[in-house]
């Protein structure tokens, strides 16, 4: 073979290992394109966690119920639950100590790439759950996903009916023996602090129900002076002050004390009819109505102060929908970074017929309505009317106009009287009001409709704006008569099978 035959085979054989070479590199640049496809398209695995550190334990902790506490001392056995729920859903128990609650890890595994969750953990001590907290929405991404939780404890629920008013343990409102307030009648008005102490307006001013964490509350000596505020909010930022406020002003509320005004003249500022008040790291937010059209349909205006320099900050108003007509009762919030005006109308002015509710999200920082939230900032509203024909008693055809829910499944409010509890990412509602069908039944000659007593709590999850219910019995809490008598015939039967605990 010539010199020039095998310089031509090493050139022929380098050229073959230069692209096979070529070939390999291509082959897994297109295997890796692969892979991360697989992934992008939600068939990879990611790895979900949640490690309870000593902040989240030292917290958890401090929820333990005192009467536990005092029979157990350090003993106390802690379950804790992890759930996953989205697009996808799995579940772990483990259970700790006092000593071992730091370090306790919840793990999951191949869980697909591209899914949204939400991460929520339950604490309890025996049967009584002292503390909740959820990551907020999380889409999984290849790989370990460390996910922490808000940090927040639960309150006690409200229960009421004619004669007393009660706080029940969260998950656990059908509970004997909880604790009677001495409150007379529907609380007027109440808040909770960051510690889920509750306090309440009374007839003598402003008492403080001292929360034992399993959900029984005591009175205290520490009651707070001046009976003509008609809402309540407590700083829970600050975690110092409880504020009240009347028709005029805004005061700052001392222990066995004379409140301090801090706002002397709403009126000053524009706010004429007061229906709202929140405060939270030292501002107060004022929810003022005012009427805008003809029909006297309500606007609402969030204003608000800085208690400290006095500020006045003025917002954009809104009109309400028309479903609420010119007297809608009212209660606002501010939680998770947002004010939350709940909103309810229940009347009859036959032949139109109303039991409506639901709440609105206002931006605490541009005090506008927040569209984005349920139907144009509205969650939970009955969004159409209803016609319902019949014959009155001379056999002319009649109809009545419905703006209310007309079957148990539809995911709207009836009547929602206030927000009852507080845990994090969610709020906590009672709704009392009807259910109307299209059935039109016969009292005494007169055409009425059929309706059912609605007695719920109804649960607000702010991560999915999804809704949940939990029937109550009529004949226990909340429901306090038909409103609806003279055009609605409510079942004689009001009992309600009571399911179990939606939250």
């Amino acid at each position: 073979m010539t010199r020039n035959s095998l310089e031509r085979r090493k050139v022929f054989f380098g050229r073959l290992a230069s692209l096979s070479v070529i070939a390999f590199v291509v082959a897994l640049a297109l295997l890796s394109a692969a892979c991360n496809n697989v992934n992008l398209t939600g068939e990879g695995g990611g790895t979900v966690s949640l490690a309870i550190d000593e902040v989240l334990a030292s917290e958890i902790r401090s929820a333990i119920p005192a009467p536990l506490r005092s029979t157990t001392g350090d003993n106390s056995t802690y379950t804790l639950t992890a759930s996953i729920r989205g697009d996808y859903s799995e579940e772990k128990t483990e259970f700790a100590t006092e000593a071992s609650l730091s370090g306790v890890t919840f793990t999951f595994k191949g869980i697909p790439t591209g899914k949204d969750i939400i991460l929520d953990v339950t604490v309890k001590v025996g049967d009584n759950t002292i503390w909740y907290g959820n990551s907020g929405k999380h889409m999984v991404v290849s790989g370990i996903n460390k996910l922490n939780v808000a940090v927040g404890r639960v309150s006690g629920v409200l229960l009421w009916n004619n004669d007393s008013v009660k706080i029940a343990p969260y998950g656990k409102h059908e509970e004997a023996g909880t604790k009677v307030l001495d409150v007379p009648d529907v609380l007027p008005s109440w808040c909770f602090d960051h510690l889920r102490n509750l306090y309440v307006i009374t007839s003598t001013g402003v008492s403080m129900y001292d929360s034992q964490g399993d959900g029984t509350y005591y009175s205290t000596p520490s009651n707070f002076i001046g009976s003509d505020f008609s809402y309540l909010s407590y700083d829970s930022d600050s975690r110092t002050t409880l504020y009240g406020m009347s028709t005029s002003q805004i005061s700052k509320l001392i222990a066995n004390s004379p409140s301090e005004p801090i706002i002397n003249s709403l009126s000053n500022h524009g706010i004429n009819t007061p229906v709202g008040f929140a405060v939270h790291g030292g501002s107060a937010y004022v929810a003022d109505q005012s009427s805008e059209d003809d029909n006297g349909i309500p606007s609402i205006t969030i204003s608000s102060f800085n208690l400290t320099t006095q500020d006045f900050t003025l917002g954009i108003a809104f009109k309400l929908p028309t479903v609420f007509g010119s007297q809608p009762t009212y209660q606002m919030i501010y939680q998770e970074g947002a004010l939350y005006l709940l909103l309810s109308c229940v009347k009859d002015s036959a032949p139109n017929i109303y039991s409506v509710g639901a709440v609105a999200k206002i931006d605490a920082k541009t005090l506008t309505l927040d569209t984005s939230f349920g139907t144009n900032g509205y969650l939970g509203l009955v969004s159409t009317k209803r016609e319902v024909s019949y014959k009155d008693s001379s056999g002319q055809d009649q109809s009545y106009s419905v703006y209310a829910a007309g079957n148990s499944t539809e995911e709207v409010f009836s009547k929602p009287l206030g927000f009852v509890a507080i845990m994090p990412k969610k709020l906590v509602i009672a709704d009392a009001g009807c259910i109307v069908s299209e059935e039109i039944v016969d009292q005494g000659g007169v055409s009425k409709l059929k309706g059912d007593a609605v007695s719920r709590i109804v649960t607000v999850d702010l991560e999915t704006q999804s809704l949940g219910f939990d029937d109550l019995n009529p004949n226990q809490y909340y429901w306090t008569g038909n409103p609806l008598g003279s055009s609605v015939e409510i079942s004689s039967d009001t009992s309600s099978d009571t399911s179990s605990s939606s939250f």
